[in-house]
């Protein structure tokens, strides 16, 4: 039987060196990403403690759909922080 092709690992040479650190450093741009406290928790909620979009829901009294929303717009941003280079501010309404 043949072997199913694995292009993933293929593809991953033609990004070349992949060495970043994080670290916090005085910033000059004046333009921070705003992420609002329900965006970050439920965030935090899903990718760190595991918890499911139902439980998330139940612990903000929101729905589903609001919730996974509140996930994807804190995945944007922050993606788009780190590549940006742009500070990230946790700012309520």
């Amino acid at each position: 039987m043949k072997r199913r092709y694995r292009w993933r690992w293929k593809a991953l040479q033609f990004l070349g060196e992949f060495d970043y650190q994080l670290i916090p450093v005085p910033v000059k741009d004046n333009n921070p990403t705003v992420i609002y406290p329900e965006e970050f928790l439920a965030w935090k909620l899903h990718e760190l403690e595991n918890k499911t979009m139902e439980e998330i829901a139940e612990i903000l009294g929101a729905s589903r759909v609001s919730i996974s929303n509140l996930i994807k717009a804190a995945r944007e941003k922050i993606l788009r922080s780190i590549l940006e280079g742009r500070p990230i501010l946790i700012k309520g309404k």
